[in-house]
């Protein structure tokens, strides 16, 4: 059995977010339930694990992590459907979820998947912690001084970013220090480490 975890049950609908809530603690676990998930995002928990009705998450469940990560968390996520179907189930998966569960509940099946992502999330935790961490960090920035960043982990020098921007040496520098003292790093290094846990290398 897993150790003790706060299940946090998102649902619009009161009576099956009880039961939920019910399952979860019988199992032993801690449960906090949400009508939606601004309410969720509004309290930001730091640990434990979303079981969330996809039906009631606006964006699906990659809306739900996006909206979780602009609080700078990340939770592992356990998506519900009263109408399962396999397409759902795939949809969900490929949009961050870590397992697919159909309603009403089954203890035993909670109890599985729960143990199984609470295993997965712990190996996870820390690289996407430090991901959402640095894109919340990185949103801080203008979108000039994110430019001179990103073309920073480019390796560019600050006359080549000047010339790829069309703006003088002296105000890449200026964006640089500006980007720096956001970021909360002292030099440029730690500042494209930053850039490149964010996974922005593409953008």
């Amino acid at each position: 059995m897993p150790p003790r975890l706060a299940v946090h049950v998102l649902d619009d609908n009161h009576a099956r977010r009880a039961q939920i809530a019910r399952c979860a603690l019988a199992l032993g676990h801690h449960a906090e339930v949400y009508a939606d998930p601004a309410e969720l995002a509004a309290h930001a928990p730091q640990d434990g694990v979303v079981v969330a009705l996809e039906d009631a998450i606006q964006g699906g469940v990659s809306g739900l992590i996006g909206l979780l990560n602009q609080e700078g968390r990340w939770l592992a996520v356990i998506a519900t459907s009263s109408t399962p179907t396999i397409d759902k189930a795939i949809s969900a998966i490929k949009q961050g979820a870590l397992d697919y569960l159909s309603l009403p509940l089954d203890p035993d099946r909670l109890a599985q998947a729960i143990e199984a992502v609470s295993a997965e999330a712990e190996a996870l935790q820390g690289d996407r912690s430090r991901k959402v961490a640095a894109r919340a960090r990185l949103n801080a920035l203008s979108t000039r001084e994110r430019e001179v960043v990103a073309l920073m982990a480019q390796a560019l020098t600050n006359k080549a970013i000047a010339r790829r921007l069309g703006i003088s040496p002296r105000t890449v520098e200026i964006h640089r220090t500006n980007a720096l003292t956001k970021l909360g790093v002292g030099h440029s290094i730690a500042a494209v480490t930053m850039f490149l846990e964010a996974g922005e290398a593409a953008a």
